[in-house]
């Protein structure tokens, strides 16, 4: 590392704010941040990370600070920390900046291989699934997870000693009020997994089309650049990306037309098994400690980008296996009396 940076994290207690400055500490840099004094899902993980918290906002806080990371929340860009920020001549990242920003690695003085997961839907448990599958077959990736934990991976940041970082990549704005940029416009990883395509956030998008369009120019930035997409090809919000980046597009689904698609899927003992086949040839049978189909769905964008990255399909079973899930999806909490 070239320097200690000291990195101050504005709103850092969110999903999305807390990983990265987990990544932070872990690699070395000074950490401190502020927050609203509630208790967040995050406050146990920061605090075992000794990270030095804040209660509110004040330029008090900015004393000997390199870099300011802002959430879009408490005012976004607007806050009254990243307004006294801007007239100290603090360099100031949005959150979905940063995330982007750590992935190019020029902060830690480290080249990545950058994977992100996007999609309305399911991407924190595939981005969780990932991380853990790369993590059990000796990777050490570096992943920043909108998420407090990931069972049995613990925090939902985490600064690896390997050549990956994986990212889940949100199509909310990089600041709802001042920058309506979707936040996985910064990043350019070299493999996108795009999970699906629905209508969400009706705050920043009027319809399915602008959220379809948003996608579509996340995925052209990826095909200009020589990355490669893995999209569920059963979707039909994703048809127009399918066909024209179709060279650098594989494909995973129910449909046997998909490169990668499922058969036999069968839930029991809160767990799932399918079959996975590829041209018409059985991959191997997979068993899941998870429940449903949209598991089955997230899991097979795990397994194809991991066999694109020449993982052996017995470890990646073995990772599949490990993942036990992410806190607040399914998260099994205790049982009634009755």
């Amino acid at each position: 590392m070239i320097k200690q940076l000291h990195i101050h994290f504005i709103g850092i207690k969110g999903v999305g704010v807390a990983p990265l400055a987990i990544i932070a500490k872990e690699a070395g840099f000074k950490v401190t941040g502020c927050d609203i004094p509630d208790d967040f899902i995050t406050s146990r993980i920061l605090k075992e990370e000794n990270i030095e918290i804040w209660d509110n906002f004040s330029e008090k806080h900015l004393k000997n600070v390199d870099l300011v990371i802002t959430t879009g929340a408490h005012g976004g860009l607007k806050n009254p920390e990243v307004i006294a920020a801007q007239k100290m001549n603090i360099r100031i990242l949005t959150q979905g900046q940063a995330v982007g920003e750590f992935m190019k690695g020029s902060l830690f003085n480290k080249k990545f291989i950058g994977i992100s997961v996007a999609g309305c839907h399911g991407k924190t448990t595939t981005t969780s699934l990932l991380a853990t599958v790369f993590k059990e077959v000796g990777l050490d990736p570096t992943y920043a997870i909108g998420t407090s934990e990931v069972f049995p991976l613990g925090f939902g940041g985490h600064f690896g000693s390997g050549n990956y970082f994986i990212a889940e990549a949100d199509e909310y704005a990089t600041d709802p009020e001042y920058d309506k940029t979707p936040k996985f416009m910064w990043q350019n990883p070299q493999t996108l997994i795009i999970t699906n395509i629905d209508f969400d956030h009706p705050d920043i998008y009027k319809n399915v089309d602008a959220v379809k369009e948003a996608y579509y120019k996340l995925a052209q930035n990826i095909h200009l650049n020589g990355g490669q997409l893995l999209v569920n090809g059963d979707d039909e919000n994703l048809r127009k990306i399918r066909k024209d980046f179709s060279k650098n597009v594989k494909t995973f689904g129910k449909n046997q037309t998909n490169d990668y698609f499922y058969s036999d899927l069968i839930v029991e003992n809160n767990k799932t098994k399918f079959d996975l086949y590829s041209e018409d040839k059985l991959i191997g049978n997979f068993e899941l400690n998870l429940m449903g189909e949209h598991n089955v769905l997230n899991a097979m964008a795990v397994i194809a980008c991991a066999l694109e990255y020449k993982i052996e399909l017995e470890k990646i079973k073995i990772g599949l296996a490990s993942f036990k899930g992410s806190k607040r999806r399914l998260e099994f909490l205790g049982e009634t009396e009755n």
